[in-house]
């Protein structure tokens, strides 16, 4: 059974996250507030990625940090919503 592309990416994702909340200093988290702590946890799932040897083109390394962020800090998959202005009601 071939596996698609979106469940390869869905997976490694899953990863990702997985490792990012291994290596989260608790005791750390708490010091930092909203954009920094953001853009702290940005260059770690940055690392990830290159430590995970993804064969990703340039948007969809960006898409999946953005996602792995939203899962971290928001409410996953909904973040896209909130996010647009066009949505009114979720």
């Amino acid at each position: 059974m071939p596996v698609s592309k979106e469940t390869t990416f869905e997976e490694l994702k899953q990863r990702i996250h997985s490792k990012l909340v291994d290596k989260l200093d608790l005791s750390r988290v708490g010091e930092l507030e909203g954009e920094v702590l953001r853009r702290e946890i940005r260059l770690v799932v940055e690392h990830l990625c290159d430590t995970e040897n993804t064969m990703l083109n340039r948007a969809e390394r960006e898409r999946l940090v953005e996602e792995v962020l939203d899962e971290t800090f928001g409410l996953g998959p909904l973040e896209g919503l909130l996010k647009d202005p066009t949505i009114s009601d979720i």
